[in-house]
């Protein structure tokens, strides 16, 4: 009611079209929400004397909104505990649009300098090109691709392998509209693997010495 009350004084003092959006309770108590769009009404030049109001029931489309908000908060809450860099690019343009706390952990860039950019903006050329092909062909074959072992240089300058995985994400269309990444950090894997090799390889020649 307060908030009826503001609304409609605003609406006299200003003497201007207002519209908003209210939290009200119909006859029955439950909870409702209206779009109020209010116009002053003038008997007296330049005086507003009462008001002319038209409600809608957008009580359906606000629940639609709280639900489409509860479901990004649930998704953006598995994403930044998912100890793998998980990206989204643009289809149209390879831009990022989305990187989780694991991304900018191995790659050394907080997600804001990198949205709506592309991979030219931050790595070597020949590893941006190759970003790119891949990108491009998840696109246009439109199913998931798998690269076991990819180098990625971080803002350090040291250079990381990753096992990455990206999926194109479609429309309703069916066309891509965005590039999905999910990458794994294999590289103490790899020095693990490297240094087993090696290790084996002094004992074969040891023996056979």
């Amino acid at each position: 009611q307060d908030t009826f009350q503001r609304h409609y004084q605003n609406v006299l003092r200003t003497g201007l079209r207002q519209a908003c959006e209210l939290q009200i309770r119909n006859a029955t108590g439950a909870s409702r929400w209206v779009y109020s769009e209010s116009l002053a009404v003038h008997d007296e030049p330049g005086r507003s004397t009462h008001w002319r109001t038209a409600l809608l029931d957008i009580s359906d489309r606000k629940r639609a909104e709280d639900e489409v908000r509860r479901s990004e908060t649930f998704i953006s809450s598995i994403l930044e505990n998912l100890p793998d860099m998980i990206f989204v690019k643009e289809a149209k343009d390879l831009r990022f649009v989305r990187l989780n706390k694991a991304g900018e952990d191995l790659l050394g860039y907080l997600r804001g300098e990198l949205m709506g950019k592309n991979d030219y903006d931050f790595f070597p050329h020949d590893e941006a090109d190759f970003f790119t092909a891949t990108d491009r062909e998840v696109l246009a074959c439109g199913r998931l691709l798998d690269i076991p072992q990819e180098p990625i240089q971080t803002r350090s300058g040291e250079v990381r392998y990753l096992h990455t995985k990206k999926i194109p994400i479609v429309g309703k269309e069916g066309t891509p509209q965005y590039l999905l990444g999910i990458s794994e950090d294999i590289t103490d894997r790899k020095r693990v693997e490297e240094a087993l090799r090696l290790a084996k390889f002094s004992m074969d020649r040891a023996a056979d010495a």
